[in-house]
């Protein structure tokens, strides 16, 4: 596990492309479990993720849409939020054809954002998983972010 201390959205940043820069874009793809409380920084995280995965378009949180997708040259991200996911929206989003929708040389991230809503996702998942867990500490800008591999 590695444990990294943000104090700011900019650092939170920085963190994330160090994190694509020295992890990610040594994978074919990989699905990020993102975990943390309201404006803890996952969408931010995400955000810098698609910059340094060469996507244009403004990532933003998919809160109301459950996902969003955004596609670049050889890249596509994933960009789920569970936060108001309910069974029925489970069901339609159909995470084994998700996962199995990839095409080959094409870098693929899955980022759930609040995927302990849907916990029993995580046995279907079929590419390198990577936990990170944002947790806010005294002073209200400074995170501790737990970033570990499943």
């Amino acid at each position: 596990m590695n444990m990294v201390i943000s104090n700011s959205e900019t650092d939170t940043e920085k963190i994330a492309n160090q994190f694509f820069n020295q992890e990610l874009s040594q994978l074919p793809g990989a699905v990020l479990l993102l975990d943390g409380q309201l404006g803890a920084g996952k969408t931010a995280f995400v955000r810098t993720l698609g910059k340094a995965m060469g996507i244009v378009e403004t990532v933003n949180s998919p809160t109301f849409n459950l996902l969003n997708q955004y596609r670049q040259n050889k890249s596509i991200l994933y960009h789920y939020d569970l936060y108001r996911i309910s069974e029925l929206d489970l069901e339609e989003l159909e995470f084994p054809d998700l996962w199995n929708n990839t095409i080959d040389g094409q870098f693929t991230i899955h980022a759930i954002e609040w995927w302990r809503r849907a916990a029993d996702i995580k046995s279907s998942l079929p590419m390198f998983q990577i936990d990170l867990d944002f947790q806010p500490e005294e002073n209200e800008m400074k995170r501790l972010i737990r970033i570990s591999r499943i």
